[in-house]
């Protein structure tokens, strides 16, 4: 039953000739109504976001993880975190009042971002896509660079990130001192000063050289919890000519 709002499988009695659908396509069919009915149910009684629908379908239609392999449970995964991360921002925006759209024209959208391949669950492609396509890559630092590709134009919408000392937020905990070259250094503030002004400058360096035409920098004074930012990048914002 096509409603946008409402929408509605119907029993499978309703259609001419159901019994040539056989036993086992008959129970699956009424499986996946059962759980539509009952997780519509629990929308309106418990408000739940368009996340905790997603996981409980996949525990309900997924729950047997011997049949699938690992890179089907990652590609469920991926899906899982990026539903996550749409809906934080949705929510964060309607919290701010920047949206008015009700939640079915959000869910609509994010299925058309999909679709489309704006947004994808999965960070890494199989197939290699062509430079001269005029296509986006959306990344982090650790990301872009772990690529190891490169672009015509480069925009980072973070330049005032404290973390770009560090490598980026997947900078692994006590890293430095499994390098060969930190051996014989001992763990001091200024050491690690050091250290940090040294991995900066080999992220520009790397991220200068993936740019074939020229990088962006875009600043925000506030963080996403509402600080004040002070990376070292700063210098470079308030400069006029850079």
């Amino acid at each position: 039953q096509l409603d946008r709002d409402n929408p509605n499988l119907l029993p499978p009695e309703v259609f001419p000739r159901w019994d040539r659908l056989g036993a086992q396509a008959t129970q699956a069919y009424q499986q996946l109504t059962n759980s539509i009915t009952a997780q519509q149910q629990r929308i309106h009684t418990e408000k739940l976001m368009p996340i905790f629908v997603i996981n409980q379908a996949i525990q309900d239609f997924f729950s047997k993880r011997e049949y699938l392999n690992y890179g089907k449970l990652a590609i469920l995964k991926e899906f899982a975190q990026t539903a996550q991360h749409y809906w934080q921002i949705d929510n964060r925006l309607r919290e701010n009042g920047e949206t008015t759209t009700s939640l079915t024209t959000t869910l609509t959208e994010f299925i058309k971002l999909l679709r489309s391949g704006i947004i994808t669950a999965n960070p890494y492609p199989l197939s290699k896509t062509n430079t001269q396509e005029g296509k986006l890559t959306l990344a982090n630092i650790f990301q872009y660079r772990s690529l190891r590709g490169e672009h015509s134009w480069q925009f980072w919408l973070d330049t005032g990130s404290p973390l770009w000392s560090k490598g980026g937020a997947a900078m692994l905990w006590g890293a430095p001192l499994f390098w060969r070259s930190s051996c014989e250094l001992i763990s001091t503030p200024q050491t690690e000063l050091e250290m940090d002004k040294q991995r900066l400058a080999r992220i520009l360096r790397d991220l200068q050289a993936r740019a074939t035409k020229g990088i962006y920098l875009c600043h925000s004074e506030l963080s996403v919890n509402g600080t004040e930012q002070l990376g070292p990048l700063l210098s470079l914002i308030y400069r006029q000519n850079y």
